[in-house]
């Protein structure tokens, strides 16, 4: 029994040295005449929390981003969230939920957000598959983990639809 809990104690202090950093992917510049976009992540889901630095500490993985988008025409941009999806590492997977819609159905249909006219947007978002319930009947997000992650972006313009990539990735740092 003390050699399992020893072995516990150690993995967890190993574990817990572990340190991680955030390298942006460079934009492509797609549509940057309707919209420019970034990607924040994050780790903590008081909404007053600030949003991980480039290079961050032990266990600090994170669990949502913060999307923010800046509308550069001169019409209204819709956040389409039914079609805005997930990206974890090479492929989409699933939708994202956000703010007191954390707890809900997972595949309910969401309303879409307008930017206006040369408005900017920011929301924290949660990837939808990671939300996990807890005991006291609540929910929390879990760990996005490592990798290319990001968000698949879907807004409206007018008749068009314009969709792009939004990645970065977290590698583990060496020591």
């Amino acid at each position: 029994m003390k050699k399992n809990y020893l072995l516990l104690v150690l993995a967890i202090l190993i574990g817990g040295c572990t340190k991680y950093i955030i390298k942006p992917v460079k934009d492509d510049g797609k549509y940057k005449e309707y919209f420019t976009a970034r990607l924040q992540l994050f780790n903590n889901p008081n909404p007053g929390a600030h949003a991980l630095p480039q290079k961050h500490r032990k266990n600090a993985q994170a669990i949502g981003f913060i999307l923010h988008i800046k509308n550069n025409t001169e019409e209204n941009l819709e956040i389409d969230w039914n079609k805005t999806l997930f990206f974890n590492k090479e492929y989409t997977d699933g939708s994202f939920l956000f703010g007191s819609g954390l707890c809900a159905d997972k595949d309910s249909a969401k309303i879409n957000d307008i930017i206006f006219t040369h408005g900017t947007f920011s929301k924290r978002i949660y990837p939808s598959h990671l939300i996990i319930g807890t005991k006291n009947g609540g929910c929390r997000a879990g760990l996005m983990g490592t990798g290319k992650l990001g968000v698949f972006l879907s807004l409206k313009y007018k008749n068009q639809e314009l969709q792009k990539k939004l990645l970065v990735e977290v590698v583990k740092a060496e020591n």
